[in-house]
């Protein structure tokens, strides 16, 4: 039975993501309001110069590039100041944001720019030998490469001009004969604002469509800036200036929770911690408070979802602790039963699939119009694949994962995408690969089954040999962390598929009886 948000529907705004955070007739702060702070350099951003900066760089890609309404830009960076001013640029151009991991190997890069047909790629010095492979496999000259952050001396080219090999960001706003242009209309219902890629449980990464209608007014909040999480400077990042919110998957709550670091610093300003991207235990939660009486709320979303389904309220943290909190305002949902029918509103103790029905979901995956039919169902549901319990206050509580992707520290693994490398090894004639709950890491981690094709070869040399061939060819949180377990045979269904469900129980009794891990 469908059930809604408890919290009342709020009005979605009509316009798009730049127009929403620039164009408000009043806001309640100045101009001058810090709004990005880079964790490292302390250079600082402030609203107005975001908003000036933007219109600048936005004018100079249609100058340069003649960037027209729903074209792609890549962005294959860390964290950084600049990315909001390029990423802001481009939407006010009527251009597209395509994210991608800055783990990944130039081939998984080239992947997305050739499925997103990008027409350049933003990146930094230390990721450009990446960027400039995967550009060159994608068919995107070396001058559509794009750098932010700092120009540190790199003899290839890169300089503030037209001739040079590589373009600073800041080039492209200084373009000197970009003033006539204008911004770019779009349709905020249909027009792309970003253009996500989720690992796919069958294959390689899909691309979601993301539309512009439920962008978030920019209310001046300061955001400090890591470039990567190091637990020393985020604890003394939060002591200087005196954070009080943090968005952290479970692994860094673990180090809030044990890290000695942590009693070095004065993180008294921090209130509380949100944490996403994998379960969190109660375990955990309560251990965290008992050591810096710091709480810690849940959420649940997916990239399809814009990407947030249900949220702990601040105050229910501790009352339901374990839960993923309420449906957002203006969705409904329903839990399906695997025989398909509705799970009774009421049931606590019922579980099935998560289904999902709002303004926020995605228009659909690119290029891949089965695997949209696939993941909806025909009253407008977005099918999650994660099964979840309800209790009679509205709180979900995340039970199991119908898809197989694996979560290592937020990052999203494909089983199908290491068996299908492990599968092109000359001695490999089978694998299944599923996660295992890494209790050091408070994270899950990919283990491979793995048939060779002469089993007299077997033996725990081999199986390293195999571990550090994938991690030479994957970005780090693909690498098989849980190891290779050489087996006779994977259990597979009377129609071919792998029964992870029999491997994850096997993995289980493995890490029982101290076994398997390499």
């Amino acid at each position: 039975m469908p059930f809604d948000s408890p919290y009342k529907p709020i009005p979605i705004p009509e316009t798009d993501i730049w127009n929403l955070c620039f164009s408000r007739r009043s806001k309640p702060f100045l101009d001058s309001k810090t709004v990005y702070t880079d964790g490292a350099t302390g250079d600082r951003l402030d609203w107005g110069g975001l908003r000036t900066a933007s219109v600048e760089f936005g004018k100079g890609l249609k100058a340069l590039w003649g960037w027209r309404r729903g074209e792609v830009m890549a962005f294959f960076t860390p964290n950084c100041i600049d990315t909001p001013v390029v990423t802001m640029g481009l939407l006010w151009a009527g251009g597209v944001a395509s994210p991608a991991n800055p783990l990944y190997t130039a081939d998984e890069l080239a992947f997305q720019l050739r499925d997103s047909r990008a027409r350049a790629l933003v990146t930094q010095i230390q990721h450009l030998d990446v960027a400039v492979k995967a550009a060159k496999q994608a068919g995107i000259p070396d001058d559509r490469i794009i750098l932010v952050g700092e120009l540190m001396s790199s003899g290839q080219g890169v300089a503030n001009g037209g001739g040079s090999r590589f373009k600073h960001y800041s080039s492209i706003r200084s373009t000197f004969y970009c003033s006539k242009y204008a911004q770019t209309l779009v349709e905020p219902k249909k027009d792309l604002a970003f253009l996500v890629y989720s690992s796919g449980t069958t294959g390689l990464p899909k691309g979601g469509l993301l539309s512009c209608v439920l962008s978030s007014a920019y209310f001046g909040w300061e955001l400090v800036v890591m470039s990567r999480f190091d637990m020393e400077q985020a604890c003394a990042l939060i002591e200087k200036h005196r954070i009080t919110y943090a968005y952290v998957p479970p692994p860094i709550v673990l180090a809030f929770a044990k890290s000695p670091i942590c009693d070095r610093y004065d993180l008294s300003s921090l209130k509380m911690l949100h944490s996403g991207a994998a379960p969190l235990t109660r375990e955990l939660t309560e251990e965290l408070w008992n050591r810096l009486k710091l709480p810690v709320k849940q959420g649940y979303g997916l990239s399809e979802t814009s990407p947030v389904v249900s949220v702990q309220a601040p105050d229910e943290w501790a009352k339901f602790m374990g839960s993923v909190g309420k449906l957002v305002p203006n969705m409904t949902a329903k839990l399906v039963a695997a025989d398909g029918s509705e799970v009774p509103d009421g049931d606590e103790m019922a579980e099935g699939e998560l289904w999902v029905k709002g303004p926020q979901l995605f228009l659909g995956y690119l290029n891949n119009p089965d695997k949209t039919r696939e993941t909806m169902s025909e009253d407008g549901y977005f099918m999650t694949g994660d099964v979840f319990r309800k209790d009679k206050f509205g709180n979900l509580y995340c039970v199991d994962r119908l898809k197989e992707l694996i979560k290592y520290k937020g990052f999203q693994v494909a089983p199908a995408e290491l068996e299908g490398l492990l599968l092109g090894h000359p001695e490999v004639a089978d694998v299944g690969v599923v996660g295992i709950q890494d209790k050091e890491l408070a994270s899950e981690v990919p283990r491979a089954y793995v048939v060779l094709k002469d089993q007299k070869a077997g033996g725990e040399a081999k199986a390293k040999e195999l571990v550090d061939w994938v991690a030479s060819k994957v970005a780090p949180h693909k690498k098989l962390r849980g190891g290779v377990v050489l087996v006779d045979a994977i259990p597979k269904s009377p129609s071919g598929k792998i029964l992870r469900r029999v491997l994850r129980d096997v993995a289980k009794k493995d890490e029982r009886s101290g076994g398997a891990k390499l």
